[in-house]
């Protein structure tokens, strides 16, 4: 599992195995991973992942950030993941959620509840662990076998007189203050590897917040670093290739304006690292039809707000002209043509034939899994709330609703969408190709007679 992540809460009866991005697996490597929801279940049940079996696995660069509840007297609850059964390495991850067994269950640790043979390196939890008895561990809960810790680190002023592990070794099971888990110094002091320093290695696995708070997964979090604000992209210093192991990344709206300005990059991999308040920032779209985009476009789920094209040009939108292949998956600027996780509010977007707020013609490629919840639309013909004219696929596309786990469910929000001629849609103007998934609660759809 790679660069991937949920969002959503996850709530059951008291049924075992459950975890924030998944409930059981064995045998697996767990990539800059994460899951923000809440978990409140029965045994086995953690923040990331619920239960590891019978099979060695990795965990590296991921996170979760939401409490844990075991209900009903139930065992193995962690920030992280909640019950590993067989040696497995947890490295450079971190758990942040209160983790909490109602009743007379065992088994509770701010990363991982219970934990068999394994390897733990640069690792923290900063959660209130509640519950669990003699077994309740502010890092780990209980720690059987053989358990070789790193320099792992718990929040002690959360936790107070709870030791890091419950029932094993604690040696580098180190507590920590709030504030020195909110100072980089006493990380790189035990040899983490941070974006900005050289000793501890050139991987820069950790990255600093710029305001207060703790470190992040610098593959995860990009734009918390010294290159925010760097130019043209946030991560130009390091000449990345543009491809989906190696993306382009965008934290600011210079950074998003310099996309339509470089359409030698148009065939590229570029990746969204925070939200983006376009407010009186020029923007022309992205691709036309001489220089169609053809690369790849990874929202991340994050906003951009407040975005204005004023054109009486054919296809506008925050991409112009798209073309690829929907089942392509190359990230190297040859046919990919993808248009991911794009979340737009606000929009004001005017154009001639051909306009949608994420794209004005998907000639050919992918649209999946977007939300365009405010604004107006406006065009001459095949003008729509996502896309003006479809040729490719699109695939959960909303044009005002809420979106939970890439489907679409009624929540509000209106946006306008006016076409002075022909062929208006709430989310497609005109289609030709292939649309699943699709939700419009459209405030205006104004078309000619």
């Amino acid at each position: 599992i790679t660069e991937s992540y949920a969002t959503g809460n996850v709530n059951t009866t008291g049924s075992w195995y459950n975890g924030g991005l998944v409930g059981s697996t064995s045998g697996i490597q767990v990539t800059r991973s994460f899951a923000t929801g809440n978990v409140s279940a029965g045994s086995y049940s953690g923040g990331l992942i619920g239960s590891l079996g019978a099979s060695a696995s990795t965990i590296i660069n991921s996170f979760a950030t939401g409490s844990v509840t075991v209900k009903a007297n139930g065992n193995y609850g962690g920030g992280l993941i909640g019950y590993i059964g067989f040696a497995t390495t947890v490295q450079q991850s971190f758990a942040t959620g209160d983790v909490t067994l109602v009743g007379a269950g065992v088994s509770s640790g701010g990363l991982v509840g219970y934990s068999t043979d394994g390897t733990y390196t640069h690792n923290y939890s900063t959660g209130l662990v509640t519950g669990g008895g003699a077994t309740r561990g502010a890092f780990i809960g209980n720690a059987t076998g053989t358990l070789t810790p790193t320099k792992n680190y718990y929040n002690s002023t959360i936790n107070g007189a709870t030791i890091g592990v419950g029932s094993g070794a604690n040696a580098e099971v180190i507590a920590k203050t709030t504030a020195e888990l909110q100072a980089q110094a006493t990380f790189t002091a035990d040899g983490w590897d941070f974006q900005g320093e050289a000793p501890n290695g050139a991987n820069d696995y950790w990255v600093m917040p710029q305001s207060a708070g703790y470190p992040k997964v610098t593959a995860i979090y990009p734009c918390y670093g010294t290159n925010l604000t760097d130019a043209p992209y946030a991560n130009s210093a390091s000449s990345p290739a543009g491809t989906r192991t190696a993306p382009i990344q965008i934290c600011t709206p210079a950074q998003l304006a310099a996309i339509s300005s470089n359409s030698a990059d148009w065939g590229k991999w570029f990746r969204l690292g925070d939200n983006i308040d376009m407010t009186a920032v020029g923007f022309t779209a992205i691709g036309n039809s001489a220089t169609p985009f053809s690369g790849t476009f990874d929202g991340r789920d994050f906003t951009i707000s407040n975005l204005t094209i004023a054109s009486g040009s054919d296809d506008q939108g925050l991409f112009g002209f798209v073309q690829g292949d929907a089942t392509a998956v190359n990230g190297d600027g040859t046919s990919d043509g993808h248009i991911l996780n794009v979340n737009l509010s606000n929009v004001s977007i005017s154009g001639g034939a051909q306009v949608g707020a994420v794209v004005g013609k998907l000639n050919t490629g992918l649209v999946a899994n977007v939300l365009v919840s405010s604004g107006t639309v406006s065009g001459s013909s095949n003008v729509g709330g996502v896309v003006g004219s479809n040729s490719g696929d699109i695939v959960a596309a909303d044009a005002s609703m809420t979106r939970i786990g890439g489907f679409v469910f009624d929540a509000g929000g209106k946006a306008s969408v006016n076409g002075s001629s022909s062929n208006a849609g709430g989310v497609i103007g005109n289609n030709a190709g292939l649309a699943e998934v699709i939700y419009s609660r459209t405030g205006t759809i104004a078309g000619a007679a």
